[in-house]
Parts: structure tokens; C-alpha cells; sequence
């Protein structure tokens, strides 16, 4: 017998809730604040001598077949390795629900790429996307929907080598793409990786309020406009990553390479930051202006 123990805390109410809708809805899905559940350490950060035992525990016992999107791909993983890192599974599969006793379980809103990322990550604690012949664009929409698919099974965490990922790709101009942040917007309110979409849009924003033209003439338009008029979530996170980005006025601060931004020069200018981005240069003073009235006794007296 293992010595990890799946016993949920018995609430009549989350029960009733439970049994209205399916075990796979997101609405009911059981959270750990819910049922009690620690946070867990992954495989990858356990000594050798834990990591052994612990991976030995979880592989053995009876195996679970999880049928992922609407084709229904079968994926045949162990029940105590899903239950132990995933309060989904372990209120799927252990509350007498109808999948604990058919030993399988579906997942149509997702395809079977982001299952197979989970089972990466369960084991080696990082996803490598590094040798994937994809654009850059493609690759991101697979971290997306990884980050997705683990907010929705409740997965352990924490993702900071993902994060990092998603950061280095989104250094590139033509990675972001319209659907990322139609996707993205669908996370809970305070998200990480909203905030970090919406920081990634800081830059491009900002080149949008440029004036145009010697003598004045239209803005720039923002590349993700429709998305700006169109998703409330994404404005309020854009609004709040540019806000965060001002530094003095009216110059920003781009809060992934760092680099000054001045919206109202003609051509951008951009430098790196000093050590104490709070000690900005201040301006030079402006020509001092000379009146009407001195200008024209000027022109009198010279003529």
C-alpha cells in the first residue's frame, strides 16, 4: 500500500455541487483550498534518495486512461502520480464519482498537447521546447495552453523556468500574435502570464501615441487595437503594465528590455537604462521666448 493519503474532507455541499455538474467541469473542480491539499514539491526538486522512493510510490498501483479533446486521444497514465499533483484528478478520481469507478476520465476542452507538456513536467520539472522545428508564434500558443491546462487541473507548480520561456520569446516583435491574447484573457483576473502578455504589449503601445509627421498628422496604430476595444480584460491588464511602466513624464520605462521610451519624440530614441532608473536626465531648458511687443521695437529700431 502507498503511503500517500487521497482522503478529500467530507462537504455535503461540494458534494451536491459536485454531482450536478461533470467532474471535468472547471466551474466545480475541486481547489486545494478546498479540500486541504498541500502544496507538493516536484520530483525534480526532491534529494535522490526521496525523489527514488517518491517516484517508486507514485508510478505503481492501478493506471488511469484520460481521453483529451473531442477526438478523445488515450493516455494511459498512473492514477497515484495524477492524484498526488493535481487536485482535479484527485477529486475526479477518488470521491466516488463515476470516473473513479470506470478509471477514465475526459477532458474535451483541451487537446492532447498539453497533457503530454503535464506528463513532461510531472517528471523532469521543465518543458523544452528548444528543438521544436516551429515558429515562434507556435511555440508560444503551446506555452499558453499548458499554462492553461495546468490552471484548470490545479497543477503544482511553481512554473518560473515556463515563465521564462515565454518571456525569451516574447522578446521577439513578431512572436505575440492577436490569438495569444484572446487566449490569455481567459485565465483568472491577476494572472501571471495576463500580466506578462500585457507587459509584452507595453512597447507597442506606446509607439502608438508617437505623433506622426513633421507638422502633426494621425497616431500610430496600436497593433492589438481590436483586442484593446473589443476584450475588457486585456484593456484593464494593458492599462495597468502602462501605468506601471511611466517613469517621470512623459517618458516609460519598457518592462522587458528595460529601455526608455518617449512617445512624443518623432524618432524613438531608446538607451539602456542607468543603475537608478528613478534618476532620469532631466531636460535641457527651453529657448527663452521673447515677446511681441520686444520683438517688433526690434524691427523698428533696426529699420
Amino acid at each position: 500500500m502507498s503511503d500517500i493519503d487521497y482522503d478529500l474532507d467530507s462537504d455535503n455541499e461540494a458534494q451536491e455541487m459536485a454531482e450536478a455538474e461533470p467532474a471535468h467541469s472547471n466551474k466545480n473542480r475541486p481547489r486545494k483550498s478546498q479540500v486541504g491539499i498541500e502544496v507538493k514539491k516536484l520530483l525534480k526538486d526532491l534529494p535522490f534518495d526521496e525523489q527514488y522512493q517518491m517516484l517508486q510510490e507514485l508510478t505503481r498501483g492501478p493506471k488511469v486512461t484520460v481521453l483529451m479533446g473531442e477526438e478523445e486521444k488515450p493516455h494511459i497514465q498512473p492514477k497515484n502520480l495524477l492524484c498526488y499533483y493535481s487536485s482535479f484528478f484527485n477529486g475526479a478520481l477518488t470521491s466516488g464519482f463515476c470516473e473513479e469507478t470506470e478509471m477514465t476520465i475526459r477532458i474535451p476542452d483541451f487537446s492532447d498537447t498539453p497533457f503530454k507538456m503535464t506528463v513532461q513536467w510531472l517528471y523532469f520539472g521543465t518543458i523544452n521546447l528548444d528543438n521544436l522545428k516551429r515558429t515562434k508564434g507556435d511555440k508560444l500558443n503551446l506555452y499558453i495552453d499548458f499554462i492553461r491546462f495546468a490552471d484548470y487541473i490545479d497543477l503544482v507548480g511553481p512554473f518560473d523556468s515556463v515563465f521564462q520561456g515565454i518571456r525569451s520569446l516574447l522578446s521577439s516583435r513578431t512572436a505575440l500574435l492577436p490569438e495569444h491574447i484572446r487566449t490569455t484573457v481567459q485565465l483568472p483576473y491577476g494572472h501571471p502570464l495576463r500580466s506578462l502578455i500585457a507587459q509584452a504589449c507595453v512597447k507597442s503601445y506606446a509607439w502608438s501615441l508617437q505623433l506622426g509627421g513633421r507638422k502633426g498628422g494621425n497616431k500610430r496604430r496600436f497593433r492589438f487595437q481590436e483586442e484593446l476595444d473589443t476584450l475588457e480584460g486585456f484593456a484593464s491588464d494593458l492599462v495597468r503594465a502602462f501605468s506601471s511602466s511611466i517613469r517621470g513624464n512623459p517618458r516609460f520605462i519598457d518592462p522587458l528590455s528595460k529601455e526608455y521610451l518617449d512617445p512624443y519624440k518623432r524618432f524613438y530614441d531608446s538607451y539602456q537604462l542607468p543603475q537608478h532608473p528613478e534618476k532620469i536626465p532631466k531636460k535641457r531648458a527651453a529657448p527663452r521666448r521673447v515677446s511681441f511687443a520686444k520683438s517688433f521695437d526690434r524691427e523698428v529700431y533696426r529699420a
